[in-house]
């Protein structure tokens, strides 16, 4: 798509570039997985993630091994990235693409390589991880650093957001060096995060270049005036870039940079620097030379601005398959935990109708017979306080067979919510627990106030302030 519809008189050379170093990337993370797919006994050797995550959760890769495929997936991977100094395909790429063909691969099919290094490289590599990891977060200073420094200096808008997005991977990189819950997070939030700021800054930029047919900073100026819905667009794309609070870059780089804090500390000085101020000087200096100032007396007729009614389809369109999205994420996630929910079921030589919304474990060790439902007349509180047990589950389905027990429990079409009795009673039993620890708390209170008033240890006359009651006599 570079090679065909892109534009600029590099547009050549960067197709050729983003294939070789693609084409690289891949290949070293073929072998890295070819690897992986060896170490698994000829009889159990599948692709499949989850059963060889479960295969060396019970079974550890020697240490050799990890060592040997680890750095081939991370620098497999981190090529795919645009890992420094292997970047220099992506803002070149970037800055001849058509705007749909950077949108699309800046805020989607970059992030593969990261979910790679996630899914894959560290769960079943840590030892491998641990002894690689240090260099990568040596590499990803290199994104933040060297990539901001380099943006600073662009001319081109395309290849200052290119620039721009190599230096974000930096923190990606960053929170997965990090080797900590919390840099991870902070690692899978900035994916989300440059992923949406990718596409709207391209697509910005893409609407600029078709209404100016330039996308040099030095040619332009005063667009804010001419183009008042897309200048406030691209300036809250620049401030969003910069990691201001109120923008979802900010929780995710604030995340990776607390996640390496403790084992990297030294690395998170210098990555701070650079989102602070590298980041800050190009995106504000292009927000000043782009949209403020005087517009150019070469356009004597100013560009057609994007009102906000015409834009307003689009908008409504795309929070509507943001909806769509987390809905659909919501369902797949709670189908995947009751589908493996029942799988652990069997796998442990219970019935598929255990996993039905309504059966609990029961106290005290998880077998089989102390799997029951709770009876539904009673309230939870009740229960709790309740020292009768409760029925296997298995008996209440009568003469049912598995399949059939399985189709009622909703196994196959799992309810992604529990029954309303269930939360009913869980509500009631939530009320009745904090009504009663505000009553202990307030006989409490009282108590210990008659104590002190009958001590006489109160600064205040007795007879106004204390019961007139004997003394050693309190509430009770």
């Amino acid at each position: 798509m570079i090679g065909v519809w892109g534009r600029g008189e590099n547009k050549n050379y960067a197709t050729f570039q983003i294939t070789l170093y693609l084409s690289l990337g891949a290949l070293i993370a073929l072998l890295g997985l070819i690897a992986l797919y060896l170490q698994l006994p000829a009889g159990a050797r599948t692709f499949d993630i989850e059963a060889i995550t479960n295969y060396f959760r019970a079974n550890p890769m020697p240490a050799g091994a990890q060592h040997f495929i680890f750095p081939l997936l991370m620098f497999g991977f981190g090529i795919l990235v645009s890992l420094w100094p292997f970047h220099t395909w992506a803002p070149i790429g970037y800055g001849c693409a058509p705007s749909a063909t950077a949108m699309l691969h800046a805020g989607v099919l970059k992030k593969f390589g990261l979910y790679g290094l996630i899914r894959v490289a560290l769960p079943l590599m840590p030892d491998g991880a641990k002894s690689w990891l240090g260099i990568l977060a040596l590499l990803c200073l290199g994104n933040i650093l060297y990539c901001g420094l380099v943006a600073i200096r662009q001319k081109d808008l395309n290849l200052l957001i290119g620039n721009s997005s190599v230096a974000h991977m930096g923190f990606a990189f960053l929170g997965i060096a990090s080797l900590s819950l919390i840099g991870i997070t902070g690692t899978v939030f900035v994916m989300i995060a440059h992923g949406l700021l990718a596409a709207l800054t391209f697509g910005l930029s893409g609407y600029l270049y078709q209404q100016t047919g330039t996308l040099d900073i030095n040619q332009l100026g005063g667009l804010c005036d001419a183009l008042p819905f897309v200048g406030a667009a691209l300036v809250m794309a620049m401030l969003a870039g910069c990691g201001l609070p109120g923008f979802a870059n900010f929780p995710g780089e604030l995340l990776v940079l607390f996640g390496a804090w403790k084992s990297l500390s030294e690395f998170v000085v210098f990555a701070a620097w650079g989102a602070l101020v590298i980041g800050a000087v190009y995106m504000l200096r292009a927000v000043r030379n782009i949209l403020h100032g005087p517009l150019p007396e070469k356009w004597g007729n100013p560009p057609t601005p994007a009102t906000f009614g015409g834009a307003l389809p689009h908008t409504l369109l795309l929070l509507a398959s943001l909806l769509i999205l987390r809905l659909l994420s919501e369902f797949t996630v709670r189908e995947n935990q009751a589908q493996r929910r029942a799988r652990s079921w069997k796998q442990a030589g219970g019935d598929s109708a255990s996993a039905l919304p309504g059966a609990f474990p029961g106290p005290g060790s998880g077998d089989q017979e102390n799997r029951c439902q709770r009876p539904p007349a009673k309230p939870r509180l009740e229960m709790m306080n309740s020292s009768e047990s409760c029925r296997p589950f298995g008996q209440t389905l009568g003469a049912a067979s598995k399949a059939e027990a399985a189709k009622t429990a909703g196994v196959l079409f799992p309810s992604p919510w529990p029954p309303l009795p269930v939360m009913r009673r869980r509500g009631l039993a939530r009320v009745a627990i904090i009504r009663r620890s505000l009553v202990v708390a307030r006989l409490r209170n009282e108590r210990q106030r008659s104590e002190d008033c009958n001590r006489n240890v109160l600064n205040f006359p007795v007879p106004s302030q204390c019961s007139p009651s004997p003394r050693g006599e309190g509430l009770g």
